[in-house]
């Protein structure tokens, strides 16, 4: 009793959110991997670049500086470069990128350079995608725009990115399920599913913006639900605007308005007139939010309705089996803890029918979507990366259950389930598990998988490149965020992070009982609800996203040239063509799977899309030759790969066993055919000679 009584003393005194604060400030010191790569993080790391380096939207420069391939990009009808990623996550990481700026010159300005990375150094690993961008290689304090000190900031920037969303989930779960249960329950989301992944090795992509905007929608959404003041729906609008301009697939979470009308509707012919107001100012306040990423599709495109990756949506042909569940990076394969959320969804709907449905019908909406993509497999992905912008719904379902059923059987899953994912992280981290190339889930890779539980493999694998920088800065940045969360625990936090009940307890079934009401602003428009940040902080918000953004992209716009191609070392493509890599990684997962028909249409669509490259062309001529018996075909595919390629030896190899093929099936082209044979068998037998390897024959 008296080790129970203290327990639950120290549950009383201890801040959750404080524990969270810590937790953060030991492993991201460690754990931070600050990835640089085309096309998708360059693509978003290239705007702050070209604000601070160009002064216009012309990415020319800043795509040569990453190591653009010529397939990422395009030349437009409007005479541009091409960025078909969204613009959103470049505006939020403008503050640390221009931070890292000033830190940079000042230390060039002082004669510090910094460490300079080289691929031999450790903790670098095989499994570290590759190629990585030219900055892993300059002097880490150099002012280039991509050196380690720019990566850094943003990676940094990210991560506090990814707490604030975990702390919002928190905050949202905690009257539900209790502080405790909603801090386990944000910890096993980080852990448990892409979420930790992308905060800690791939936080230069859009997910970890995308986690923490969706997070603030949902959060302001139910601190202001019923009778909302015309600057609530007006700040409601700015965040829908900014959310939809990280990601545009996010937008569909603005279901949870129609939830709450179907559920909570207007009352009475006034109530309809304020909330057809309210909509009013929230679509106005949405558009202007947007209108940087419209300026910009103007400006590239000529169209500020352009809406870039929209023809690789088959809205009437899902894969959601595959989505949820394929090897392939399924949600549920990579992140079995998520199969208890609907679990969770079902003991909420007990509690609060409208945020329990809310963030289901959102979760749904992002099953159908991310599995209408023609890439349901999101490419390169840890899991499926495009459900981090689920977090926060995850978080609060997930806490709901932890709570609500069995508690010691759920957890007992839950922390099982988030093993399996964390396994799997170190295992990739580690270089067993490529994210872009198929790995068979076989009997060999469980035993490597299972072999990253021993401590002696896991904490050396999840080991981080930190940008470069050596131990000294880790240790800072780990004091720096032990004190906040010191700072956290002696009440700092009250305005925002305390629970609007007492620690320990929860509010009676019903919404109506959580305080909301109580909880609206008072005394000040800008307000969501009591115990908001301060209204300087919605303030700043509000300016930046809705008056200085679209200022700066629109006077950036009007500075931008046309495309100078002549400053290019090749011609630019005139159509996308950066899906080639995930279809060409498609093919090779159905060939393994011996799924030889969906492997060809895969390779075919590769090579449509590059037709300069040979490597599809060599599996469509295996495939012709080993599944289909069709030796013309493959003499065809592999002549075409040669033709690219002289020297690629597998279609050199699948070429003789074509002609040998035919001559056995055609005797009266024999002749012709032997000479062929021998033109190419000598042709293998010089790349051998050269390459010092046997003789085939």
């Amino acid at each position: 009793m008296r080790w129970h009584g203290t327990v639950g003393t120290i549950g009383q005194w201890l801040s959750p959110a404080a524990v969270l604060v810590a937790f953060f400030a030991v492993t991201f010191p460690l754990w931070s991997n600050a990835y640089l790569a085309a096309p998708d993080a360059a693509s978003y790391f290239a705007v702050p670049r070209t604000v601070f380096f160009g002064g216009n939207l012309d990415f020319t420069d800043d795509y040569e500086a990453l190591e653009f391939s010529p397939h990422h990009f395009y030349l437009t009808d409007a005479g541009r470069l091409s960025n078909d990623w969204p613009i959103g996550s470049g505006i939020l990481w403008l503050p640390a990128y221009g931070a890292a700026h000033i830190a940079a010159h000042t230390a060039t300005a002082a004669g510090i350079t910094g460490h300079q990375f080289s691929p031999d150094d450790p903790p670098r690993r095989a499994g570290l995608p590759r190629p990585l961008t030219r900055g892993a290689y300059e002097p880490n304090l150099a002012p280039t725009g991509q050196s380690g000190i720019y990566r850094l900031a943003v990676t940094l920037w990210s991560a506090g990115f990814s707490l604030a969303a975990l702390l919002l989930a928190w905050k949202l779960a905690a009257p539900y399920a209790g502080r405790w249960h909603a801090l386990a329950a944000a910890i096993i989301v980080l852990l448990g599913t892409p979420v930790g992944f992308y905060t800690y090795a791939f936080a230069m992509m859009s997910h970890v913006n995308s986690l923490l905007t969706v997070g603030v929608l949902l959060y302001a959404w139910h601190r202001t639900r019923g009778e909302r003041t015309p600057a609530q729906w007006a700040l409601l609008g700015f965040l829908a605007g900014a959310v939809a301009m990280v990601r545009p697939q996010d937008a569909v979470f603005l279901c949870v308005f129609l939830v709450e009308l179907v559920f909570e509707p207007p009352r009475g012919r006034e109530a309809w007139k304020r909330w057809a107001r309210g909509v009013a100012i929230a679509a106005g306040s949405a558009l202007l939010a947007f209108s940087p990423q419209m300026i910009t599709w103007w400006c590239l495109y000529g169209n500020p309705l352009q809406f870039p990756k929209i023809e690789e949506m088959h809205w009437f042909r899902p894969r959601i089996a595959d989505v949820l569940a394929s090897e392939y990076h399924g949600l549920l394969s990579w992140s079995p803890v998520l199969v208890l959320v609907p679990l969770g969804a079902a003991v909420l709907w007990k509690r609060d029918r409208v945020l329990a449905a809310g963030f289901g019908a959102g979760v749904l909406l992002q099953v159908y979507l991310n599995a209408a993509n023609e890439i349901w497999w999101a490419g390169g992905s840890f899991g499926n990366r495009r459900f981090v912008n689920c977090g926060v719904p995850f978080a609060v379902l997930l806490a709901s259950l932890l709570a609500g059923v069995r508690p010691a059987i759920v957890y007992t899953v839950a922390l099982a389930a988030a093993g399996w994912n964390l396994l799997l992280w170190a295992t990739e981290r580690a270089g067993n598990l490529s994210l872009a190339h198929y790995t068979p889930w076989d009997g060999d890779f469980l035993a490597t998988v299972l072999s990253t539980a021993n401590p002696l493999a896991f904490f050396p694998a999840m080991m981080g490149d930190f940008a470069g920088f050596g131990w000294t800065p880790r240790i800072l940045i780990m004091a720096a965020g032990l004190a906040g969360a010191v700072a956290v625990q002696k009440g700092l936090h009250r305005r925002f992070l305390h629970s609007s009940q007492p620690p320990g307890t929860s509010s009676p079934p019903g919404h109506e009982n959580i305080e909301r009401n109580n909880l609206r602003a008072s005394g000040s428009p800008w307000f969501i609800a009591k115990y908001s940040p301060p209204r300087a902080g919605i303030a700043l918000f509000v300016v930046y996203f809705a008056a200085a953004m679209p200022l700066l992209f629109l006077v950036l716009a009007l500075r931008t040239p046309p495309a100078d191609t002549e400053r290019l070392p090749f011609d630019p493509y005139r159509t996308p063509r950066s899906l080639f890599d995930g279809y060409y990684e498609y093919g090779y997962f159905n060939l393994a799977k011996g799924r030889p028909e969906r492997a060809r249409t895969a390779y075919e669509r590769a090579a449509e899309l590059r037709p300069d490259q040979p490597f599809p062309h060599r599996y469509l001529a295996a495939i012709a030759l080993e599944f289909e018996g069709d030796a013309e075909a493959a003499l065809r595919h592999s002549g075409r790969a040669l033709d690219l390629a002289p020297a690629y030896e597998p279609a050199l190899m699948i070429k003789i066993a074509a002609i040998e093929q035919l001559m056995r099936e055609q005797p009266h082209r024999r002749a012709a055919l032997q000479e062929r044979w021998e033109q190419r068998v000598r042709a293998a037998e010089e790349l051998l000679e050269r390459q010092g390897r046997p003789s085939i024959q």
